[in-house]
Order: C-alpha cells, then structure tokens, then sequence
C-alpha cells in the first residue's frame, strides 16, 4: 500500500500525522498490505516481515523531543505513552495505561497503568519511568512538545503502578488523553545520546539495527515482554531508507517492498502500476 501525504501544515493534529503511513501499519500490530516485499499473513506460522520505503532521513530518534517525520514515526512502533492515537481515526486508546482516568476533581486525574508493562530489556515500566518522562519531555531545551502541555503542572508517580496528573486548570478526560501520547515512556536511567542513537520503549516492536540515513536500513524485531493490546504480528518490520523519489517508486513496482510512503504526484500511475493502492490523507 502507498502513501500520498499533502499539505505542510503543522497543526498538532497533522504533527502526529508525521511518519503516519508507515507507523500506522507497523506500529498497531497489522502485518502487511500485500505484494512480495511483505507479507499479508495475519500471524500465520513462519517467517513474516513486512518491508517498508520510507521518504525521509534522521539521525536523531530521541522520543522526548521529535519532530523529524522519520524518527517520530519510527518511535510509534517502539515507545508507548499512558495512551496512545489510533492513526486511522487519530482517537486515543489506552497504551501504558489500563483503561481511562479517573477523574478526582476538575484539576486532578488518576491513571493505573497496565499490569506486567515491561521494556523489551526485560524491566518493569513503573510510574517513576512516567514522571520522569514527562519531565524530561517539558523540560528539554527548545521543547516542541511543551506548550502543547501547558496545562499539564504535575506528574507525579504515586505508587509503582500509578500516575497523578494536576492540571493548571479544568480539562476533559478526552482532553487529557488526546496529549498524553506527546509523553513517549523511556526508561529513567536512559541517557538522550542513548535514546537518540536507538530508544528502548514498551512497544510491540523494538529496535534491531538503526540506520537512518538515505540508503540504510531500520529494522525491528517484535518486543518479546510486550503485553499490551497491539503485538506484531510479523517476524521482522524493515525501513529502507530511500530519498529519490523513482527509486523508491520502483522499490514498489518492483515489489522490493510492500509499502511506500510520498508517492509524488507525478509518480502515482506507475506506484499503481502492479497492483498497489494509493492513499492520500491531509500532512
């Protein structure tokens, strides 16, 4: 399946819909949209591995702070927050988090988390992972996330397994959850440079190897400790990094890989030519 995104506008609705065509397959458990290059086995046994062209280049997959198309999309697959955005209907669902909050007073919201939530090292993801990720978020420097959570004064870990968030003022549930996905979950001990380099998260997915300039690959692998709602489904998900547009074009016609993202305008009969669907959403 190919993507077609349009539009530049970085409203925070199209900013999580950065990287979406690529996260939304990989990152909530699907495991392909046919042709050679992936496979549309719904977790049959075997080998499976859902390959994928994508259009931009990063080195920088730090989760706290991202705004690159390729890093923030890539971390979708990876890294959870307490609740996370459905990228078909951009609705939140609960990740980390174990169902909705309960709401104390107008200001003061009460999120368990999800019993057995393990990074795919193997440790437990505990409240204090959760404070200190989103102080890390707010209080990084040139934070793109933090006036987006504004109204958000404190996070506080109240016990091993629960979140307490004070707001500045009244607020939805629906409100809350909707910017609750900005704050990615990393362990409390993880450096930036080593989260930039290559983030460990509580995701379906984890990273295996990250070369995220044109012409490398990003490959993952399924978190063996992930216990939440979306698993993979697949055995391997791979990211060819492909700058040149008829190179990547014909990385699909040519069925390298399944799924591409950017199709260009002029492009969009040949991507279709061998049978892919193009899709095109607002940037």
């Amino acid at each position: 399946m190919a993507q077609h995104f349009n539009g530049p506008a970085l409203s925070r609705r199209s900013f999580f819909a950065t990287g979406a065509a690529l996260a939304a397959v990989a990152g909530l458990g699907l495991s392909g949209c046919g042709g050679d290059g992936g496979s549309s086995s719904q977790g049959g046994s075997g080998s499976t591995e859902i390959r994928c062209s994508a259009s931009y280049q990063t080195e920088n997959f730090l989760p706290l702070n991202n705004s690159t198309g390729l890093g923030v999309g890539t971390n979708w697959n990876v890294v959870e927050g307490l609740y996370m955005l459905d990228m078909a209907s951009m609705t939140p669902y609960a990740a980390l988090a174990d169902g909705e909050p309960t709401q104390e007073n107008d200001t003061t919201f009460v999120v368990k988390m999800r019993s057995g939530a393990k990074f795919s090292d193997g440790t437990d993801v505990t409240a204090t992972d959760v404070q200190t990720s989103y102080e890390r978020t707010v209080g990084a420097d040139g934070s793109l996330y933090a006036p987006m959570l504004s109204f958000i004064s404190k996070v506080e870990a109240t016990d091993s397994s629960t979140v307490t968030i004070t707001t500045t003022m009244p607020v939805s549930v629906d409100m809350l959850k909707s910017r609750l996905p900005l704050i990615l979950v990393v362990p409390q001990n993880a450096s930036d440079e080593e989260l930039t380099k290559k983030p460990i998260g509580s995701g379906p997915w984890m990273y295996d190897q990250v070369n995220g300039q044109d012409g490398g690959q990003i490959t993952f692998l399924p978190n063996p400790n992930y216990n939440g709602q979306h698993p993979a489904l697949a055995t391997k998900l791979t990211y060819d990094i492909i700058i040149d547009d008829t190179a990547r074009t014909s990385s699909l016609t040519d069925k390298t890989t399944a799924i591409m993202e950017n199709v260009p305008s002029n492009l969009i009969a040949q991507a279709s030519s061998n049978g892919a669907v193009i899709e095109q959403a607002m940037g």
